[in-house]
């Protein structure tokens, strides 16, 4: 069993505020677009969730998962391998998807924090089949497997494609739609009013 990547260590003390605002935007920018500006970036963010999920159903090319990992040990490989990079190696559990969602409440966008959450669960709820998955199960056994991947894929997509419409609409101080604000420990908490302009 692999371990999780650590988490990096600090090196030295904060220089000025955190940009909240543009560690929210990058992310947004990172699963809508490229990430690495090459042909590579198809396999990240959005296009990378779409790509999975019509490679889980392609029944007819060498890219699709009924092809590529029709052995047994293929198969065996495949699965285990999805499992690992949902949960364990260079990610954390739910593909990074709670951590994500925690500092989404920090930042004030409890909306947007919730649907990353539920897209955790997805992440999870896919991976451990995939872990657990019989590569002996024969054709119709892995065809029902990567058809209920594929669906759940899709599920994550679309929470995280609503997810990022909301992170794309400006907050007021406070983590409230409306004009561009970064929330800051001194802020009003989310869900109460700000305090009036003399």
């Amino acid at each position: 069993m692999s371990e999780q990547a650590p988490l990096p260590k600090p090196t030295g003390a904060a220089v000025g505020a955190p940009d909240i605002d543009g560690a929210v935007a990058a992310t947004a920018a990172r699963l809508t677009g490229p990430v690495l500006g090459n042909r590579f970036d198809v396999n990240f963010g959005f296009s990378g969730m779409e790509k999975l999920a019509a490679q889980l159903r392609d029944v007819r090319t060498r890219t699709g998962w009924e092809r590529r990992f029709g052995s047994p040990e293929a198969f065996l490989a495949g699965t285990r391998r999805l499992y690992a990079c949902l949960e364990q190696e260079w990610t954390a559990p739910g593909a990074s998807r709670p951590l994500y969602a925690d500092f989404l409440d920090l930042a004030g966008r409890p909306e947007a924090a919730a649907l990353f959450r539920d897209s955790a669960g997805n992440w999870s709820r896919l991976a451990e089949p995939a872990r657990a998955a019989d590569p002996d199960a024969g054709a119709s056994g892995s065809r029902a497997l990567f058809d209920e991947l594929a669906a759940l894929v899709d599920g994550s997509l679309a929470l995280e494609r609503r997810a990022v419409t909301l992170l794309r609409t400006p907050v007021l101080r406070g983590g409230r739609p409306g004009t561009r604000g970064t929330p800051r420990a001194s802020s009003v908490p989310p869900g109460s009013r700000p305090p009036r302009r003399p």
